[in-house]
């Protein structure tokens, strides 16, 4: 069974997030890593590193993977 974090939303960067570390370079104070590193078994192989973050909104928290 895959342990992919529930989310509300999935963010998918491409080469321009290789240039900076997302969310970490950007100072955002609302936002939290909360974990790191995350990989899946996929059909074609394990997919790339996720992060799995909590950003804070005037909606209440947002689980985000990226």
């Amino acid at each position: 069974m895959l342990n992919i974090p529930e989310c509300d939303f999935a963010f998918i960067g491409g080469s321009s997030t290789l240039s900076i570390e997302v969310p970490e370079s950007l100072d955002l104070d609302y936002v939290e890593v909360v974990e790191k590193g995350l990989s899946f078994p996929t059909p074609y192989g394990r997919s790339p590193e996720f992060k799995y973050l909590r950003v804070d909104s005037a909606d209440g928290p947002k689980r985000v993977l990226s």
